[in-house]
C-alpha cells in the first residue's frame, strides 16, 4: 500500500493525530529519549503516539484488523494506492512534521511531482492493532519490491 503526503497530513489532522492538543511532552518519552532535542516537541507529536491514536481510531471504527491505508484505500480515498513508489525507513521517535517534511522534500532531491508520490509508511501501511504484522522480513520484502527507499536520519542538525 502507499499513500501520498497530502493524504498522510489530512488524515493525521482528521484525527487529531498531527499537532498535540496541549503542549504537554509524555514523561516516557522524556525519559527514553532524554538526549533528544526538538525544537517543536511541544507542539507536534512522535511516531509512537501517532500509532496510539491510529490504533483508538481503527478500533473505535470497527477496522482493527485492518490498516489505515487499508480503510482508506477500500472507501475510495484518492492518494491511496495498492503499490507504493518509495519505501519511508525513519524513526517512530520522530515529530509527524519531521516525517511529512521528509515526504515532501524527496520530491526536490528526485525532481518528481510531491502530490502524487506514494510511499509505504509504517504509520499508515502497517495494522497497527494486530500483534506482530510488522514483520522484519516482510518489510525487506516491500523494500526489494519497491526497489527506491527514503531515508531519514535524525536528529536533523546531528544524525
Amino acid at each position: 500500500m502507499g499513500i501520498t503526503s497530502h493524504v498522510s497530513e489530512g488524515f493525521l489532522n482528521f484525527i487529531g493525530a498531527f499537532a498535540r492538543e496541549d503542549s504537554v511532552v509524555p514523561q516516557w518519552y522524556l525519559k527514553s529519549f532524554s538526549d533528544v532535542q526538538l525544537d517543536d516537541l511541544s507542539i507536534y507529536l512522535t511516531g509512537y503516539e501517532i500509532c496510539e491514536k491510529f490504533r483508538a481510531w481503527l478500533l473505535e471504527n470497527g477496522h482493527s484488523a485492518l490498516s489505515v491505508a487499508e480503510v482508506l484505500f477500500a472507501a475510495g480515498c484518492p492518494g491511496v494506492v495498492a503499490r507504493a513508489q518509495f519505501f519511508l525507513s525513519h524513526c517512530q521517535a520522530e515529530l509527524s512534521s519531521h516525517t511529512l517534511s521528509a515526504m515532501i522534500d524527496a520530491r526536490n532531491v528526485l525532481g518528481l511531482d510531491c502530490n502524487n508520490m506514494t510511499y509505504f509508511v509504517d504509520y499508515f501501511c502497517i495494522r497497527q492493532c494486530l500483534n506482530g504484522d510488522f514483520k522484519p522480513h516482510a518489510v525487506e520484502t516491500v523494500i526489494e519490491t519497491l526497489g527506491h527507499t527514503i531515508l531519514l536520519l535524525g536528529p536533523v542538525r546531528n544524525p
